[in-house]
């Protein structure tokens, strides 16, 4: 990589950190604040800080974009080529490292690819995939997973010689995926989440293998493609238990992998789609004392602006909408270090005790 690249990378990416810190209103703080949240549910033991954690995630999303861009086969190392299929199969990858250049490798050794993805990204139209909707080019043509014909079109492609390639923690696909008739649970990060076993369901259906390939950024970072071996549909008589099996040692690779390298997956702004868990949030009575100092959970709590005023509840990943009075009493709280006995904070919002018993039951103000 050349040093002024990287360079720039690197200050774009401390300017970044220091604005979200600082700003309330600045673009990526809701998705910052998302991602520290998302920590919280499944990463642990976590050795920096999450706002350290969060700007070392950026600085690969940055060189993430800047391998895509910069394509480079010579500095691209692949294990294991020869687990390349060749016949048509399905590769999956994750949200993780370098992940795009793995369509480079598939295209220089001459593997018609169709990339199923979801709509959003599918009806981008300034996005990187425009010319390829539906249209094949070079080998590589995209479908919307979301479409209901889109298996349909799969089928046809599969049968010109290509083979289908997901993301796999994309968890996307036609219809809702809590519905029960899509899904399954699987462990993650001892969590449940919520997972399509659609990926599994086409490799048994088409009796195509599963070909698992991970493109991890390298201490020097340049890129290391891991092609892991195939699983086979042959291998299972029962399609659902091949579904179910399949589909939670899928999430299982990916564990292993974020765990090893945490922040080269850019799925911690996503993944709270996902998990099952109650979101109710737990209420508190008032303190029993007239004289205890109520202080703003500064620890629980943050808040943004994105067209509105935002309270977010890092423990449940939630954010509420608030009026723009409560948002500037809570950021006086927040910046100030204040602490108030219940009846000063009365007076603070106007004798409003139904407001301040809500912010002390739902512990904004403990």
């Amino acid at each position: 990589m050349n040093i002024n690249d990287l360079e720039e990378i690197k200050e774009r990416t401390r300017i970044q950190g220091n604005e979200i810190q600082t700003t309330y209103d600045h673009r990526f703080r809701s998705g910052y604040l998302m991602v520290c949240s998302n920590l919280r549910k499944l990463f642990k033991n976590l050795e920096l800080t999450e706002f350290e954690f969060y700007n070392k995630w950026v600085f690969y999303n940055r060189i993430r974009k800047y391998h895509e861009k910069q394509y480079d086969k010579n500095t691209v190392i692949t294990r294991d080529l020869e687990k390349l299929s060749k016949t048509p199969a399905i590769y999956i990858s994750f949200h993780f490292g370098s992940y795009r250049v793995i369509h480079y490798l598939l295209q220089e050794n001459k593997i018609k690819t169709c990339l199923l993805i979801n709509k959003h990204v599918y009806e981008s139209e300034g996005g990187r995939y425009f010319k390829y909707k539906e249209v094949e080019k070079d080998g590589f043509v995209v479908l919307c997973v979301e479409d209901s014909q889109s298996i349909l079109k799969a089928k046809e492609y599969i049968n010109k010689g290509f083979s289908l390639f997901f993301y796999f923690d994309g968890n996307s696909g036609v219809g809702d995926t809590r519905d029960s008739k899509n899904s399954i649970y699987a462990s993650f990060f001892g969590n449940e989440i919520c997972s399509r076993t659609g990926v599994a369901r086409l490799s048994k259906l088409f009796n195509l293998p599963i070909v698992p390939i991970i493109a991890l950024i390298q201490k020097n970072l340049n890129s290391k493609i891991h092609l892991l071996d195939s699983i086979l549909p042959s291998q299972y008589k029962s399609r659902g238990e091949y579904e179910t099996e399949v589909t939670r040692y899928l999430w299982k690779i990916l564990e292993g992998y974020v765990k090893k390298y945490p922040t080269q997956w850019e799925g911690w702004s996503f993944i709270n789609k996902y998990i099952i868990g109650d979101i109710e949030v737990e209420t508190t009575l008032p303190h029993s004392s007239k004289s205890h100092l109520y202080k703003y959970n500064n620890a629980r709590y943050d808040i943004f602006i994105n067209d509105g005023w935002f309270l977010f509840d890092l423990e449940k990943g939630l954010y509420t909408h608030i009026t723009e009075i409560l948002f500037d009493c809570i950021r006086y709280f927040k910046e100030n270090n204040v602490a108030l006995k219940m009846d000063e904070l009365l007076d603070l919002f106007s004798n409003k005790k139904s407001l301040v018993d809500d912010l002390v039951k739902k512990q904004i103000l403990i």
